[in-house]
């Protein structure tokens, strides 16, 4: 019995440690992918869904506004607006039956 104890002691060390492992990694996974945005530097202004895996987002660096296309395996640039380029009306309520105006449209 004494080696049946000592084997059941082995295993139960190797498994915390393998449950240690694992929460580390889980750990350093999560701070790893926000220590770049401690500064804030890196701002996301807005996102649009345009399917179930692509997106556009506008993001701020600084003081240059960057539009990129985001899908499952790459990130495209697709311009870069200054701040007067970009007006957009505050909707209190998003109302999905609201017509938009031509006003309302900027182009740049």
């Amino acid at each position: 019995m004494d080696s049946l104890s000592q084997f059941g002691q082995i295993m139960l060390a190797l498994g915390g440690i393998v449950v240690l492992i694992l929460g580390l990694g889980f750990i350093a996974k999560r701070v790893q992918g926000t220590a770049g945005l401690m500064n804030g530097q890196l701002k996301v202004l807005e996102s649009v869904h345009l399917g179930t895996k692509e997106r556009v987002v506008l993001l701020q660096a600084g003081k240059q506004r960057l539009l990129v296309g985001v899908t499952a395996t790459q990130i495209t640039p697709l311009g870069e607006l200054a701040e007067k380029q970009l007006e957009l009306p505050q909707i209190d309520e998003p109302d999905a039956n609201r017509d938009i105006e031509q006003s309302e449209v900027v182009v740049a």
